[in-house]
């Protein structure tokens, strides 16, 4: 399974998701569906850090993404009880970052647990465990990808503890479901594949939350 099939695979189980959310009120098939996309995306974060040409150019399309998709997040989100107050590109951006602390040499490791308490208290979608899933699968993809056993075992415990802790801090159970996304993590062969063109899953983020958006209002 390619990267770009993981990518596929995420976009789609990602709008069902936010489709069962906004638009159908929330069924638990389209959220048990969407509880794959999370991890994968965390994947393709932790990937593209690694074999990246130009860091800053991939951080900073990370930020203009999560900038811009926090209009539509909004508005979608605004009326809603709901905790969290900012998009989940905010966690994967601390995600990079965490990244950053784990490669450099010296005492950057000690800022990991600042970019932990900050994707937490600033009420990020998902927060902190995507922080931690995403340099668990780092971790994995750089130190255990020829050891295809500890390699498996790292994913699933990345996933088994995360989503666990996750769903414990919500009380919503069926955020376990996301431990699934072993299943197509595991079938990754490290090849790129044919993928969307290079701008395409940044813009489809915010473009689709505000296409749900309009929806909406046409649904009031």
């Amino acid at each position: 399974m390619t990267s770009a099939t993981l990518q596929l695979i995420a976009i789609i189980c990602m709008t069902i998701d936010h489709v069962g959310l906004f638009l159908l009120n929330e069924p638990d098939w389209t959220r048990i569906i969407g509880r794959l996309a999370m991890p994968i995306f965390a994947m393709g974060i932790a990937e593209g850090f690694i074999h990246t040409k130009s860091r800053s150019k991939y951080f900073l399309r990370l930020a203009i993404c999560a900038i811009v998709a926090e209009i539509p997040y909004y508005l979608l989100l605004n009326g809603m009880n709901l905790s969290v107050t900012h998009n989940i590109l905010f966690s994967f951006l601390f995600g990079f970052l965490a990244m950053l602390c784990l490669e450099k040499k010296g005492y950057w490791w000690i800022l990991i647990p600042f970019l932990v308490a900050a994707a937490s208290g600033l009420k990020i979608d998902y927060g902190f465990p995507v922080v931690l899933l995403i340099m668990m699968f780092y971790l994995c993809r750089k130190y255990l990808k020829k050891q295809k056993f500890c390699y498996y075992f790292g994913l699933l415990a990345s996933l088994v503890i995360t989503q666990g802790v996750t769903a414990m801090m919500g009380g919503w159970w069926l955020q376990l479901y996301a431990i699934a996304a072993f299943i197509p993590l595991a079938l990754y062969n490290g090849k790129k594949g044919h993928r969307l063109p290079k701008y395409a899953g940044y813009i489809f983020f915010p473009a689709h939350l505000f296409i749900i958006w309009i929806i909406t209002l046409f649904l009031r």
